[in-house]
């Protein structure tokens, strides 16, 4: 992990590092991938047996799933930023699934979606299911769902979109959405 650290240092001194773009395909073993818990939906890694949180046996854990790897092919890769939180650390989302769901998270009806904006949504103004963000080849998409709020998408120039419901539109670097009263910044690399 050092060695790998100190080549990233050397590379960022010497500017040979590019943004946004993964350079080359990389092989990720399961075990490093996070998944949640199908009975209380908390965060755990894919070979533990059980949860860590509720103590549910987990049923993809497998003997021999460490050594099981699977491509990730090289693509743009983005983020959502929540903004006005006031937290020390600024809340992100990586968009790293080819399609993400954005809304709040409900185990009772197990909804997780990959971008939980429970923490930000006090009054309850983002639906569970209130938007997607997925990937079409390097382009970024999103739809609003039907929420019962809406989506409004804000541009860099402040052209200001809201969706209907089930209409897509493609995201650029810099834009803003709004779902509910929280604002997200869509930042590409």
């Amino acid at each position: 992990m050092r060695d790998e650290l100190e080549r990233h240092l050397i590379s960022l001194k010497g500017g040979q590092v590019s943004y946004g773009i993964k350079e080359s395909p990389e092989a990720v073993a399961l075990s490093d991938q996070p998944v949640f818990c199908g009975f209380c939906g908390q965060k755990i890694v894919a070979t533990d047996m059980f949860c860590a949180f509720c103590g549910a046996k987990q049923p993809l854990a497998q003997p021999g799933v460490q050594s099981q790897e699977y491509v990730i092919h090289a693509h743009t890769t983005a983020k959502l930023v929540v903004e006005g939180t006031g937290d020390l650390n600024v809340p992100t989302f990586d968009l790293g699934k080819k399609e993400n769901l954005v809304g709040r998270r409900d185990p009772m009806s197990n909804i997780f979606p990959e971008v939980d904006l429970s923490k930000y949504d006090p009054q309850t103004k983002i639906s569970r299911k209130h938007a997607r963000i997925w990937r079409e080849g390097e382009t970024y998409m999103v739809e609003d769902l039907g929420s019962s709020n809406g989506t409004t998408i804000i541009q860099a120039s402040n052209d200001t979109t809201r969706l209907a419901p089930h209409q897509s539109r493609p995201l650029s670097h810099g834009d803003k959405i709004q779902v509910g009263d929280t604002m997200l910044h869509f930042v590409i690399g």
